[in-house]
């Protein structure tokens, strides 16, 4: 990951540090991590570093489109995937997975109304990850809760 990281900072025209490298390893480690997962996965390694070095690393390299965001119930969350992609929660567990590809696009199109233009648009599905169904049955009002 060093190597993708140096050149994920330098086309964002950020100074390559260790710090910074390692906020993008931790990205890379976890899927759709939050600033607070990397900060306690990185902060026995540097104990120096604050939780605002990691803000402040990922909205920098959020705003040069090399990370992207993605906000959720828990707050936001951070994705190496910056391509556009729609997402699936686990309304049990909070763990969030990319979804598969598909013609968005096309059902976009389709489904906006006459005269308007999406400029941006994301489709955040929920349901039980394969860990969740597994465990005990949900309650009739769980959902309601998450």
């Amino acid at each position: 990951m060093v190597g993708d990281g140096v050149v994920r900072l330098r086309e964002a025209g950020l100074r390559v540090t260790p710090q910074r490298l390692a906020v993008l390893d931790a990205l890379s480690r976890r899927s759709h991590p939050t600033a607070d997962d990397i900060y306690r996965d990185i902060a026995p390694v540097y104990p120096g570093l604050g939780l605002a070095t990691v803000y402040n690393t990922l909205s920098a390299l959020a705003a040069r489109g090399q990370v992207l965001v993605v906000d959720d119930r828990g707050g936001r969350r951070y994705d190496l995937h910056v391509t556009p992609h729609q997402h699936i929660r686990c309304r049990r567990c909070g763990m969030l997975a990319d979804l598969p590809h598909w013609n968005d696009r096309q059902w976009i199109d389709g489904a906006t109304p006459a005269g308007w233009a999406v400029e941006r648009w994301t489709l955040m599905a929920d349901g039980l990850c394969p860990d969740c169904q597994s465990a005990t049955p949900a309650t009739p009002d769980e959902h309601d809760r998450n």
